[in-house]
């Protein structure tokens, strides 16, 4: 099947990229030529999802960098990671982000009870993680 777009010698950062989303973005972008930055904080995850797009698109296509998009040094190292590895960043994907269903709701929960939101973890993602992600690109 041919690809919507050639991204040959271009390089990719991904945010989010051990989740599901992310493992799927990452192989289009790997598919469509694209060296891949895949970052994450979730680092056993990670390796995972870098296992996955290697196998599906070759190894040395692929890179994987701790990340937490809350934490500016954090990106920053990851930007410097890319950097180091394919020589800097074209291209910018602010995947990361926590999801949660609502059936936490339905079952009886209120907002205050659902981890992400009792510890501001879900505002710090959300746009916070994106802005610091996107203020170093």
């Amino acid at each position: 099947m041919a690809t919507l777009f050639d991204l040959t010698g271009q390089v990719a950062l991904v945010t989010g990229a051990a989740g599901a989303i992310g493992v799927g973005i990452c192989l289009e972008l790997a598919r469509a030529g694209a060296h891949v930055v895949m970052a994450d904080v979730d680092e056993k995850g990670l390796e995972a999802a870098r296992a996955k797009v290697a196998a599906a698109t070759g190894g040395s296509m692929v890179s994987v960098v701790p990340m937490d998009v809350t934490d500016e040094s954090s990106v920053a190292d990851a930007f410097a990671h890319a950097c180091r590895v394919f020589g800097g960043v074209d291209v910018v994907v602010p995947n990361a982000g926590i999801a949660y269903v609502s059936s936490l709701l339905a079952g009886g929960l209120t907002l205050d009870e659902i981890p992400y939101w009792r510890d501001g973890t879900l505002e710090k993602y959300t746009p916070s993680g994106d802005y610091v992600v996107v203020k170093f690109s």
